[in-house]
């Protein structure tokens, strides 16, 4: 599979986990201090998420550095999307 493809899918798979993640932290840890966790994990999974992109990739040479950006972007836009969709379904 191409990197970028891979980046693309694990982004959209930790945007569901950054989903599931914001409801947890904030159920419980007050509003403010949630925000500056969830921003933090956000930067911080795409360290854990490499080994699963080499798993779909192989090794090459590449692969920690290319698609950064389209791995974050991914993320974000699946993060943002299904947290507002839940939150307007449910009130």
């Amino acid at each position: 599979m191409d990197i970028m493809k891979a980046k693309a899918l694990i982004g959209g798979l930790m945007g569901v986990v950054m989903v599931i993640l914001t409801f947890a932290i904030n159920s419980v840890i007050m509003h403010p201090l949630s925000d500056y966790i969830l921003v933090l994990v956000f930067f911080m999974i795409y360290v854990p998420s490499l080994p699963l992109v080499v798993w779909l990739t192989g090794p090459q040479p590449k692969v920690y550095t290319k698609g950064i950006s389209m791995f974050y972007s991914v993320e974000f836009i699946v993060w943002i999307v299904l947290f507002d969709t839940i939150m307007r379904l449910t009130g």
